[in-house]
């Protein structure tokens, strides 16, 4: 088994990449300055090369400094909430 993890600089995907690690599971770690995550030609090229057998999506928009920010930039909460599960 191999694991993938969307999002992995985040809170939510460091602790999840940490627990893999910590059982010595094999785990690559994507973000999205490593990757179009939007681009589903891209996403599913990462996963064929990288053989993951299980994808974890911790990618979504969370809003910073905090959460009305989503209200703000509502294109970009959309995206990673929606749209890229639906990917």
């Amino acid at each position: 088994m191999k694991f993938a993890i969307l999002g992995s600089n985040g809170f939510v995907g460091k602790a999840i990449a940490k627990l893999l690690l910590k059982r010595k599971l094999d785990l690559v770690e994507c973000n999205r300055s490593d990757l179009d995550v939007y681009n589903p030609r891209d996403l599913s090229a990462f996963l064929k090369s990288s053989k993951a057998t299980h994808l974890t999506n911790a990618a979504g928009f969370t809003g910073k400094p905090n959460v009305d920010e989503c209200e703000s930039a509502k294109y970009k909460c959309l995206q990673g909430n929606a749209v890229l599960p639906g990917i």
